[in-house]
């Protein structure tokens, strides 16, 4: 994946994690996302390629939501998270 995008975003201070959750696609759009939750809270994210993630995953770093309902549902490429948090 050389030449693409390169992102973190992290929470500072974040202690032992809980769970993680991540995805990769091949073909035309290569990517790869990796979140990283504490008690459910999102405290970081590894974005790698165009994933259009970054705004919507800084956001919900910073708000501290509760996504334990939703697990690797964050992931899923069919759901626009950026209209789910707006």
């Amino acid at each position: 994946m050389t030449g693409l995008n390169n992102i973190l975003v992290s929470a500072v201070g974040s202690n032992t994690l809980h769970s993680n959750c991540q995805r990769a696609a091949q073909g035309d759009d290569p990517s790869f996302v990796r979140v990283l939750l504490l008690r459910g809270r999102m405290v970081g994210a590894v974005l790698i390629g165009e994933t259009e993630l970054e705004e919507t995953f800084e956001n919900l770093i910073l708000d501290q939501l509760d996504l334990t309902g939703l697990g690797p549902a964050l992931l899923d490429p069919d759901i626009e998270l950026d209209h789910v948090f707006d």
